[in-house]
């Protein structure tokens, strides 16, 4: 039996390998951060998905829904209540309001005890982010912005992830 050879070069990357190379080193970019804050949570014993749930909770102006949680972080209902289940039951989250419906309509916050939780997990974790964002050129941090925005709205309508593909 022979065995052949796969390729996984796509034609746009044997076609065009300058900026094939440079849409890599994006993504990988992107898949660092990514890698970071999945370590950072898990040095703190979170799970990724946990600290996504935390940082919209702390964050937040206002209580929130399960349901706007889920639809912010992409986690399945499953993951986001089963992790307000666990802070609940730690005494960092609690029920501010029931619309009635099911549980994800239930308005929670962070108690005292779990913003206290909160600031020592998140606190570093900001500081980190913009002394490391400061590093780079004012001019550079606009086009990082504005080209982090594009990727992700690109990469949301090429995987149909939005409003109206959820």
């Amino acid at each position: 039996m022979t065995q052949q050879r796969v390729d996984a070069s796509s034609d746009y990357e044997l076609e065009h390998p300058q900026e094939a190379n440079a849409s890599h080193e994006v993504i990988r970019a992107f898949n660092d951060q990514m890698a970071v804050h999945e370590h950072y949570a898990r040095s703190k014993g979170l799970h990724g998905k946990a600290l996504d749930i935390l940082l919209w909770m702390y964050y937040a102006d206002a209580p929130i829904t399960q349901r706007f949680i889920c639809s912010r972080t992409y986690a399945t209902k499953q993951v986001v209540n089963m992790t307000l289940k666990g802070w609940r039951n730690n005494g960092w989250v609690e029920e501010v309001e029931h619309t009635g419906g099911d549980g994800r309509e239930r308005r929670l916050r962070l108690t005292e005890e779990g913003r206290r939780m909160a600031k020592e997990i998140l606190d570093p974790l900001r500081n980190a982010e913009i002394s490391a964002i400061n590093v780079i050129d004012p001019e550079m941090r606009q086009v990082f912005a504005a080209m982090s925005t594009a990727y992700v709205k690109a990469l949301k309508q090429e995987l149909h992830i939005g409003k109206d593909n959820d």
